[in-house]
């Protein structure tokens, strides 16, 4: 239990999650009896909150990132000038685009 406390959030462990469940499961009877038991559940409990914050930290980063990814795409992926269905000019479009990923950036708009 203190080597899965110590580890547990250790890549190079990634195995160690099957094996956790099951140690916690075994261990499970001895919480709230002996307090070095319940010292170690604490550490295990703390790492793992500690992941899933760390996680969702990089999910909301990922969205982010996307959000401009798609804002530095090129609206015509065909090059050169070109008309949209509405007979307006893609550079309007573009221009547009670009203020939005200036703002999103913090950027003034030149």
């Amino acid at each position: 239990l203190s080597f899965l406390a110590a580890h547990l959030a250790n890549p190079r462990y990634a195995a160690l999650l099957d094996v956790a469940h099951a140690t916690l499961d075994l261990y499970a009877e001895a919480l709230g009896r002996v307090p070095d038991v319940d010292d170690l559940f604490a550490k295990v409990r703390a790492q793992v909150q500690s992941e899933v914050k760390n996680q969702f930290a990089l999910v909301k980063l990922q969205g982010h990132l996307a959000g401009l990814r798609s804002l530095q795409q090129p609206h015509n992926s065909r090059g050169g000038h070109h008309q949209d269905d509405s007979g307006q000019d893609d550079d309007d479009d573009d221009e547009n685009l670009k203020d939005q990923g200036d703002d999103v950036l913090g950027k003034k708009a030149s």
